[in-house]
């Protein structure tokens, strides 16, 4: 379902509201939780109360809607997923749209919500962050990667200094050029080149492209984040070197500025024929300031019908597992060789399973 900008406001709302006079009145709570759990599994946003609901049944005070809906709100963890609209003026208790009415009414709605098990130590929605720069600061517009997290910066900011940024909404970034975006399709951030991209062999997993898809002569492309951390979840990339490349030294995974890459998985393929002259492919690493091979392919054994893993035969890696311990921090993995440059083979493919920390 889509959403639309509400007003100047970094809210945007599905155009559907799910109205919710009826929870904890002709709708008991469990029959609630349902109709709300359905309307968010179908992309609905926007939920309507008021703090009179339902104040005209029997045994009732007022309030009974809103505390359904704040009971829902802690159990189901979607505090960061809805906007909650509530009215007020119209109840007994507190009548009229007279200032001081609209002011009392406000604390009273937070005390009924809070009493309905929502936590108390909520500090702001998860939309719009407040972050510090990393090195090299930021630029208002451009994503960055903060903590794990992707953020657009609402402003340009120096490091080490204060900014607001977005990690949801829909956003036109720039993109590579030639490539026909689908909608829905996963976009992943070249983090070198700061640029989005199709290719998952360029970055990171940083949103889906939204309406309208981009063409190929596009320029920018339209993105949809996706909040979601990056950090701490293991991500895998399969990327296809030339031989060039892999003589002359590559990245394999890109550094992200604050954070450290470990590398859990990798193996190796020839394309193209055998690798010949060198003595080892090596995956390489930086660890306590200095450059470590965490995995080395033998030359014999890195042909083209053999998928060498690192660990296994043909596949050294470092003496008590250090291959697989955090790297040093703002430090990329790359791909470099030990020995004469590569007479043959067309390729090597390479798969990395890994994990930023």
């Amino acid at each position: 379902m889509q959403q639309r900008k509400l007003g100047r406001s970094p809210l945007a709302v599905t155009p559907l509201c799910l109205g919710g006079n009826v929870f904890g009145w002709t709708a008991d709570e469990p029959t609630s939780f349902a109709v709300l759990d359905a309307f968010v599994a179908h992309g609905g946003n926007a939920i309507d109360t008021a703090d009179g609901y339902s104040y005209w049944v029997p045994g009732h005070q007022g309030g009974e809607s809103e505390v359904v809906i704040g009971r829902w709100l802690k159990r189901r963890g979607r505090r960061d997923d809805v906007v909650i609209a509530t009215k007020v003026g119209w109840w007994e208790k507190r009548k009229g749209l007279k200032r001081d009415t609209i002011i009392g009414a406000a604390p009273a709605d937070t005390t009924t919500a809070s009493e309905a098990d929502m936590a108390s130590n909520f500090i702001r929605p998860g939309i719009t962050l407040t972050c510090t720069a990393p090195t090299g600061g930021v630029t208002s517009g451009v994503p960055v990667i903060i903590g794990g997290i992707p953020v657009v910066p609402l402003a340009s900011a120096l490091a080490g200094a204060t900014f607001e940024g977005d990690t949801y909404g829909v956003w036109s970034l720039v993109k590579n050029s030639g490539e026909t975006w689908v909608e829905g399709q996963t976009i992943y951030f070249d983090v070198a080149n700061t640029r989005m991209s199709n290719d998952p062999s360029v970055g990171l997993p940083i949103g889906a492209a939204h309406f309208p898809a981009a063409a190929s002569a596009d320029v920018l492309g339209a993105v949809r984040l996706n909040g979601t951390s990056l950090g701490g979840r293991m991500l895998e990339l399969r990327k296809r070197l030339s031989i060039a490349q892999v003589n002359g030294g590559a990245t394999l995974v890109p550094a992200i500025p604050g954070m450290k890459l470990r590398m859990i998985e990798v193996s190796a393929i020839a394309i193209g024929g055998a690798v010949a002259a060198v003595t080892t492919v090596d995956v390489l690493g930086t660890l306590a300031a200095a450059s470590r091979k965490l995995a080395a392919f033998a030359q014999a054994s890195l042909t083209q019908s053999t998928r060498l893993t690192a660990g296994g035969a043909g596949g050294a890696i470092l003496a008590d597992g250090a291959s697989f311990t955090p790297n040093d921090v703002n430090t990329a993995i790359t791909v470099g060789i030990t020995g004469s440059a590569i007479t043959t083979a067309t390729f090597i493919d390479f798969d990395i399973k890994y994990a930023y920390e």
